[in-house]
């Protein structure tokens, strides 16, 4: 990097000194993005799991994967009533308000609709580190 001959740096130098900086910025943004989806995911999956049997009609999502950082829609379809399926997911809030009220990164929320063949739609729809 440096001529001992001239007494300045070399272009070959200042070539490989910028790339190691360019390889460093793109690990670590790499290391954060990564560090960030995985709380983002964690926190979805602590206050919106999946309904438990349901299968997924649909699910659209704007970064890396659903339920990480970024917009997640997923529409859920099962075969259990409304009442049933709101009392499952109002109880698994109960309990992770319990257990921690801090809900994180994550926004959520959940709608739910009678499936026209019976049963229920579940929408399920996370936000999180977006903007």
């Amino acid at each position: 990097m440096y001529d001992r001959d001239y007494g300045h740096t070399t272009v070959r130098g200042t070539l490989i000194g910028v790339g190691l900086i360019l390889v460093g910025v793109a690990l670590l943004t790499a290391l954060v993005v990564g560090i960030i989806d995985r709380q983002c995911a964690s926190d979805i999956d602590r206050w919106l799991p999946l309904y438990p049997g349901a299968v997924v009609v649909s699910e659209q999502h704007t970064f890396l994967r659903a339920r990480g950082m970024g917009e997640t829609t997923i529409t859920l379809r099962t075969p259990d009533d409304q009442q049933t399926v709101s009392s499952w997911y109002l109880d698994n809030t109960q309990r992770q308000a319990e257990i921690d009220p801090n809900r994180g990164a994550a926004a959520t929320s959940l709608r739910l609709e009678d499936a026209p063949d019976g049963g229920t739609l579940i929408y399920l729809y996370s936000e999180c580190a977006w903007y």
